[in-house]
């Protein structure tokens, strides 16, 4: 992802594609669409990314949308609206936090994400073509997350604690 910048910062996102191989660079959608990119990750043969809508009154805050790209056509497709997610890769506001980490990750065919409702944020699991699930189940803040042997190592909050590390088994929840 990168913004265009013409004598001032503006709030445009295009997403573009480096071959490694020949030194090309190609755009797969222009800034002009989005106004903010926040996470991304390859899903199989899709950029999976999350971004809010361009449009007339881009300055007002409508949450982010989950969308793919195909960068064989550059078609990009609405996969799961703001409405079903509240906002992907948001947390709870807080100045306790340290660090960052990975807010969105694929893993065998489906993609983990951190998605913020209206007092805690979560993990969320979706494969194409099926609703997205809530994994995480007591109300807490998800910040960041990663995987190690078919656990996932989150890193958050819970009640009034500090940031901790936790160990989410995928199975169970």
């Amino acid at each position: 992802a990168g913004a265009l910048v013409d004598r001032k910062l503006n709030m445009y996102s295009g997403i573009y594609l480096y071959d490694i191989a020949t030194g090309e660079t190609r755009e797969l959608f222009a800034p002009d669409r989005y106004s903010s990119i926040y996470a991304m990750t390859w899903l199989e043969d899709k950029v999976m990314f999350s971004a809010e809508e361009h449009g007339p009154d881009w300055m007002r805050f409508a949450g982010t949308n989950l969308y793919s790209a195909d960068p064989a056509t550059g078609e990009v497709k609405l996969e799961i609206p703001v409405a079903e997610s509240q906002d992907f890769g948001g947390n709870p506001g807080s100045d306790c936090r340290y660090g960052g980490g990975v807010k969105m990750k694929a893993l065998g065919g489906a993609l983990y994400y951190v998605s913020s409702y209206a007092h805690d944020s979560a993990i969320n699991v979706w494969k194409p073509g099926a609703q997205a699930q809530r994994l995480t189940t007591e109300a807490c803040s998800v910040d960041f997350f990663d995987f190690c042997d078919g656990t996932a190592l989150t890193v958050g909050f819970a009640g009034n604690d500090l940031q901790e590390v936790y160990r989410l088994d995928l199975q169970s929840g």
